[in-house]
């Protein structure tokens, strides 16, 4: 399932590169160089509760990779994750009653901690195959999100007393790279490259295997928990879909926040303080929007710059040629070029 949310929409929890920052503060790397050229400040990284864009969590990711100089980064940071690094989600699975439910569990709150996965859950002959998608093109940190994931799936069978992990393996769509063979020694399972799937294939017969930590009472309440957040995350995402869908359909003219509210059947403040616990606003959300079509009109298009403004919803060419240098810090002409 693919995400249609922005590059800079705040809708990512900020956990996992957070945790990314304080494990690599621990090795003594500074916070600063870490989260330098996100506008992230400092202390948002001690926030567990706030959101971030995919745009600062890849920033974040590619200082981390460029400054310890580990292209394989993400097998170390996997390595050191521990379930409880989920929050809420990871104390209702470690809570369920065996490996089988523990899964099912992540599956189905998945979005709650890390909203770039989707995972789902498929019985193939002997096996239980976890399938492992991206939903938003992941780009330059693909690899690094990888090998932390099968890291990390180590760490949380081998709580569970699965040590050896026989019979396990992966299969992965990326490439293999030439230095494989150097960093293979840290997974206790094989993995197959340019493969048609991403995806964890472990024995059947694990699932049934009981958990130590099994509280029924816990897990459901921890479970009851993880659904309430998750009603509440899709209707937040549900909002930023219908708003996309709203200005893309109306760029030449836009609505203003009024008319956009009663396109809702709430009230402008309603709406106001909906988009503010997305920390983002009507206005952002517009120019986002125009600045994304007008680069694609610049890009692939042969119509001139007054005409994009027209469909921008911009009587005068100069006010859309201020607004874009503001976007990109170049003017629509120097753009193109």
């Amino acid at each position: 399932m693919k995400n249609t949310f922005g590059l800079d929409d705040k809708v990512i929890p900020i956990y996992f590169p957070s945790s990314l920052v304080r494990w690599l503060e621990s090795q003594g790397y500074k916070r600063e160089e870490l989260i330098e050229g996100t506008d992230l400040e400092a202390t948002e990284i001690d926030k567990p509760e706030a959101l971030t864009s995919f745009r600062k969590h890849r920033k974040i990711i590619e200082n981390a990779v460029r400054l310890a100089d580990s292209p394989h980064l993400g097998l170390a940071f996997g390595q050191q994750l521990q379930i409880t690094s989920m929050g809420i989600v990871g104390y209702a699975a470690l809570s369920e009653k065996n490996v089988g439910q523990s899964l099912q569990t992540i599956v189905k709150f998945i979005r709650l901690q890390a909203s770039l996965l989707d995972l789902e859950l498929a019985r193939k002959e002997d096996y239980v195959s976890l399938l492992i998608d991206e939903t938003i093109d992941l780009g330059s940190i693909r690899r690094f999100i990888f090998e932390t994931i099968l890291a990390f799936s180590c760490n949380m069978l081998e709580s569970q007393g699965i040590e050896k992990l026989p019979g396990m393996r992966c299969k992965m769509r990326m490439t293999k790279t030439d230095d494989w063979d150097d960093y293979k020694h840290l997974l206790p399972f094989p993995v197959q490259f340019d493969q048609s799937v991403n995806a964890l294939e472990i024995p059947a017969e694990y699932m049934d295997l009981p958990l130590k930590m099994a509280d029924p009472v816990s897990a459901s309440n921890a479970i009851k928990i993880c659904e309430e957040q998750l009603q509440r995350f899709e209707n937040q995402e549900g909002l930023l879909n219908r708003l996309q869908a709203l200005i893309e359909d109306s760029l030449d003219n836009p609505p203003s926040l009024a008319k956009a509210a009663d396109h809702f059947c709430v009230s402008p403040r309603t709406l106001r303080r909906e988009l503010e616990k997305l920390d983002t606003t009507y206005q952002t959300q517009l120019d986002h929007y125009r600045k994304e079509a007008a680069i694609n009109y610049l890009k692939g298009s042969t119509l001139s710059v007054q005409e994009i403004a027209d469909k921008m919803g911009y009587n005068d060419s100069s006010n859309f040629a201020r607004a874009f240098r503001k976007w990109t810090g170049k003017s629509p002409g120097d753009y193109r070029q």
